[in-house]
């Protein structure tokens, strides 16, 4: 059948990656901060203010809470998304924008819920079938 017509899942599950990941970021950030040629007071604050972000972020994405967290989502023939939000019943929503589909291990996704919301999902390639991965890249590619 073709892959177009049927209705493509993905469920992001890959919370404590996306951490990693961000646990990387943090440690690549703050290695740039302390060779910076900067004076020390300066490197503290900037070391504060990336941690304080970075955690911030990382609370919205994989916290317990997570206020844009969804536990699912289907991405139907006609385009159109159905949104799984782990606070609320389902809800309908459009792609506003993504990244990661052509190269790299991550897509991240972020929808415009009709309840107003803003909604994301980060899919880590390790934890997503091979089939739907490479689906989802094609059908992002084409949208």
């Amino acid at each position: 059948m073709n892959g177009f017509l049927e209705a493509l899942e993905i469920r992001p599950g890959a919370g404590g990656v996306v951490a990693a990941l961000g646990l990387f970021a943090v440690v690549a950030a703050l290695a740039g901060i302390v060779n910076a040629e900067l004076p020390m007071p300066g490197k503290f604050v900037a070391a504060l203010v990336t941690a304080i972000a970075v955690g911030f972020e990382l609370r919205l994405h994989v916290g317990a809470h997570a206020r844009r967290r969804i536990t699912r989502a289907v991405l139907a023939a006609d385009g159109h998304w159905q949104i799984f939000p782990a606070d609320g019943p389902q809800v309908r929503g459009h792609l506003s924008r993504h990244w990661g589909t052509s190269v790299g291990p991550v897509i991240a996704l972020e929808w415009q819920c009709e309840d107003g919301r803003c909604r994301q999902a980060w899919l880590v390639r390790p934890l997503v079938p091979a089939d739907t991965w490479r689906r989802l890249r094609v059908r992002l590619r084409f949208a």
